[in-house]
């Protein structure tokens, strides 16, 4: 299900062949605002066209779990931002002007 949920979201972002590279387009950058244990993440994480995936959870071990699955899936650390943290903050002061 989180593969698909991620490729719907992508498509609506990006309309057309979401697995055709665009040169013109450096890429989107998801945040998955209650990461959990990662699995929307790395949904999103193995489409092509994104580039970083921002995990955000005010729960280390989730984020620790994460990390795990996303190894266990063959997920790049540098496509994973993990933060730990409140979701609500890290939106208010980081993502404020997109």
């Amino acid at each position: 299900i989180a593969n698909h949920v991620a490729n719907r979201i992508v498509q609506m972002i990006r309309p057309g062949d979401i697995s055709a590279p665009d040169p013109f387009q450096r890429g989107c950058i998801i945040l998955d605002a209650f990461c959990g244990c990662g699995g929307n993440a790395i949904s999103f994480a193995n489409i092509d066209v994104v580039s970083a995936v921002v995990c955000v959870d005010n729960d280390r071990s989730k984020l620790k779990m994460t990390a795990q699955n996303a190894s266990i899936y063959g997920i790049s650390p540098e496509k994973l931002i993990l933060i730990e943290s409140d979701a609500c903050f890290v939106i208010d002061k980081c993502y404020s002007n997109g």
